[in-house]
């Protein structure tokens, strides 16, 4: 519990909250005070973890994109190259990514 409030109440990301949505701040503060804690107080009336979950997987589902499997091969191919224009690789190393 000390360590929950200590993250409320010192990080930087939960100020923001504060001072953006304080309602739901307070909710926390209420929440991390009681010794007892109903599910429904934490996820909302009809609601459940599962749900929750759900819902997330959904909303992040839309704002992700699909890229080609070939593409992180890429991006790992020009990182090497970059390291080894950089000398942080030996230029004769031969490294096997599979």
């Amino acid at each position: 519990l000390d360590v929950a409030r200590t993250l409320l109440r010192q990080t930087h990301v939960m100020s923001v909250l504060r001072k953006e949505n304080e309602a739901r701040y307070l909710r926390l503060e209420g929440v991390i005070g009681r010794v007892y804690v109903e599910v429904g107080d934490l996820y909302g009336p009809g609601s459940s973890k599962e749900k929750r979950r759900a819902k997330l997987a959904t909303d992040l589902a839309q704002e992700v994109s699909i890229i080609p499997p070939s593409r992180l091969m890429t991006i790992v191919g020009q990182a090497l190259k970059w390291q080894r224009q950089q000398g942080a690789l030996p230029a004769t190393a031969e490294i096997d990514l599979l």
